[in-house]
């Protein structure tokens, strides 16, 4: 397929940056502004308390399960028309959650966000990438995007708290849509459209296997005992069926020969890792300071101010740190750092000082920003070419799947 690209004079750059600054934002934002509104929520419909975890779960599994095919079919159909369409079933999704009449449409209308996610974050940083051609503006440009990626996520609960306090629970995804529909527009007006010199063939074989794989992974942690053990069984063996098609197909869906490279597979662990450890967190934190500790959840989500501020504080010096640690040392004082904050956020109680889970939440942010910002230098800086971009889908798939799993698990 012949690339196909329309050059953005300079002056219009900013504002293409800015749309897609704003699609991330959007989307990490409603990956954790829900867990504030869960207790509202819980009241409001009458959520059976196992299935309230896959309001963040089911959202997170489809945008991992589909992440890296969405940035394959932006490639060969159009950027710009598939970040469009991503934004649309975006918005739909959070309406439909918005108007949810039970359980069961609102966990339909989270899947659905989920899906339109997956076509935002991928193509938004390919358009990035096609906008910018110079490497220090496309470097400025990069440092913009993952900042405000990285602290959506923390920044999320914040924000969800003090709407939830204000309108209700149904207004952070009435919110979430209307603000959809204006970057919608937007990008409409300003953003490029391109397509890839090269693209990958289609592998539906491969797409299916990652949906079950990750499904059934979800299940293996959802559940215990016997029906844990045949669940991860069942992964294995779908892991094992998904490494033998990768192998026998020239262009497969994800290679597996990529997990040659040991920086990929210690960068993927570690983004599972984390952002397991961030899915947990935010849901617990959530649940102790309005259930627990009886705080309203605008003031609850003042209560976990000090996780995003330690996020971005630590982010903005991790470059500093890993010139003097290296990037391993500093992704292993980030790792120590989290454990520590969990230890104390373990121990905190209804009885509890007030500064004991403050102090672990901050400690939480400290470890996140300084190991988030290096996962994914970790993987790329070791590879060339057009492997870039699928080791950094790897990389955001396994964040956004990490983070599914441990909302599920806690």
């Amino acid at each position: 397929m012949r690339r196909r690209v329309i050059r953005v004079t300079p002056d219009r750059r900013p504002v293409v940056l800015a749309v897609c600054t704003l699609s991330v934002f959007l989307v990490g934002v409603d990956a954790t502004a829900v867990t504030l509104a869960l207790p509202a929520l819980r009241r409001g419909l009458d959520v059976p308390p196992a299935v309230l975890p896959w309001v963040v779960g089911g959202y997170g599994l489809a945008l991992a399960s589909f992440l890296v095919l969405a940035g394959g079919v932006a490639d060969r159909l159009g950027r710009r028309r598939v970040f469009r369409v991503g934004l649309v079933v975006f918005a739909v999704g959070a309406a439909v959650c918005a108007v949810a009449p039970d359980h069961r449409v609102l966990l339909a209308g989270r899947v659905v966000q989920g899906v339109g996610a997956s076509m935002l974050n991928p193509v938004s940083l390919s358009i990035v990438l096609t906008t910018f051609p110079g490497p220090e503006e496309r470097a400025r440009a990069l440092g913009v995007w993952g900042a405000v990626m990285g602290s959506s996520m923390a920044a999320g609960p914040l924000v969800g708290g003090a709407v939830v306090h204000a309108f209700g629970w149904r207004a952070v995804f009435a919110l979430v849509a209307v603000l959809g529909c204006g970057v919608f527009v937007a990008a409409t007006a300003v953003v490029p459209e391109s397509t890839a010199l090269r693209t990958r063939r289609v592998d539906p074989l491969g797409q299916l296997l990652v949906v079950l794989l990750f499904f059934v992974l979800m299940r293996s942690v959802a559940v215990s005992g016997v029906s844990a053990l045949a669940w991860a069984s069942a992964a294995l063996v779908l892991s094992g069926v998904f490494v033998g098609h990768g192998l026998r197909r020239r262009d497969p869906f994800v290679d597996p020969r990529l997990f040659r490279i040991t920086a990929l597979w210690v960068s993927a662990l570690a983004a599972v890792v984390l952002f397991v450890a961030l899915g947990g967190f935010l849901l617990r934190t959530s649940w102790y300071w309005q259930e627990v500790r009886g705080l309203s959840a605008a003031a609850s989500g003042l209560m976990t101010s000090p996780m995003p501020l330690a996020v971005v504080l630590c982010a903005w010096f991790a470059s500093r740190v890993r010139g003097l640690l290296g990037t391993g040392g500093t992704l292993v004082l980030g790792g120590v750092v989290v454990l520590a904050a969990e230890l104390v956020l373990v121990r905190a109680g209804a009885h509890s000082p007030a500064w004991a889970p403050v102090v672990g939440e901050a400690l939480f942010g400290a470890g996140f920003g300084l190991t988030n910002a290096l996962i994914t230098a970790l993987a790329t800086e070791r590879v060339e070419g057009d492997r870039v971009g699928v080791v950094a889908g790897i990389t955001s798939t396994c964040r956004q799947f990490g983070l599914a799993m441990g909302a599920i698990r806690a």
